[in-house]
C-alpha cells in the first residue's frame, strides 16, 4: 500500500471544530430556523453577481469528432465543486458547506455554475458533449432536510431549467439524487445518515422531484 502523506497543520477558519448535540437546534422551518443552521458554517462567500447574460457561443468546436451511434460523450459535475451561491433563493447548509468552513476548502462561489449553467450547457454542446452528469443539491428543494419541512419553489424551478436547458441542447441529462451532500438540518435535528427514516426521506426528494418534473 502506498504511505498516506501526513494532513498539514493548517489553522482553521472555522475555530469551532465541534457539531452542537442532535436536537438542539430549533425546527420550526421558520427563517430565523433556516439562520441558525447556517450560524454553525459560519460566515459565506456571497457570489459577485446573480443576474447574468448569454453570450453568443461557437455552434461547433471539435468539428471533425465522429463517434459510434448510442455512445455517450459525457461529462460529470457535483454542486459543490460548480454551483456556488450557497446561500441564495433560501438554500439551507449541507454536510460540505460545514465541512469546507472547517478546513477552509471553501465552495461558496466556485464556478457559478448555479447562474451560469446556461452558458455552460451551450459549452459543452459545442464540444460535441451529448451527456451531463450531475447532481441534484438536496437543500436547495429541502432547506430543512425533513419530509415535512417546507419546499423551496425556487430550487424546483431552477433544477427544471436546468434538465429543460439541456433537452433544448440535445444534452441527455443524468443526475443524482445525493452527491454526499444531505441537508445540515437532519444532522442537527436527527443525528444524519443514522436515523431510521433517512431512505424515507430520499425517497420524499425524489418523488417531489418526478411530479414536479412529470408535470413540465
Amino acid at each position: 500500500s502506498f504511505p498516506v502523506p501526513p494532513i498539514p497543520n493548517k489553522p482553521s477558519r472555522n475555530p469551532k471544530l465541534f457539531f452542537p448535540p442532535v436536537g438542539s437546534v430549533s425546527r420550526d422551518y421558520s427563517p430565523s430556523s433556516l439562520a441558525q443552521l447556517w450560524d454553525l458554517v459560519e460566515s459565506v462567500e456571497s457570489p459577485p453577481f446573480t443576474i447574468t447574460a448569454t453570450q453568443p457561443h461557437p455552434s461547433s468546436i471539435l468539428s471533425d469528432l465522429k463517434l459510434p451511434s448510442r455512445f455517450f460523450f459525457a461529462v460529470a459535475t457535483a454542486p459543490c465543486q460548480v454551483e456556488g451561491a450557497v446561500k441564495d433563493e433560501g438554500k439551507g447548509p449541507n454536510h460540505w458547506d460545514w465541512a469546507a468552513h472547517i478546513d477552509d476548502t471553501l465552495a461558496d462561489v466556485v464556478d457559478l455554475h448555479y447562474y451560469l449553467y446556461k452558458e455552460d450547457i451551450a459549452r459543452i454542446a459545442a464540444l460535441g458533449v451529448n451527456a451531463h452528469s450531475f447532481s441534484i443539491s438536496w437543500s436547495r428543494i429541502y432547506p430543512f432536510g425533513a419530509a415535512d419541512s417546507p419546499v423551496s419553489q425556487a430550487g424546483l424551478e431552477r433544477y427544471a431549467d436546468v434538465i429543460a436547458s439541456h433537452l433544448q441542447a440535445n444534452i441527455t441529462p443524468v443526475f443524482t439524487l445525493l452527491h454526499w451532500d444531505p441537508p445540515l438540518a437532519q444532522a442537527a435535528y436527527y443525528g444524519g445518515f443514522t436515523f431510521n427514516d433517512f431512505v424515507n426521506y430520499v425517497l420524499q426528494l425524489l418523488r417531489i422531484l418526478i411530479i414536479t418534473l412529470l408535470n413540465r
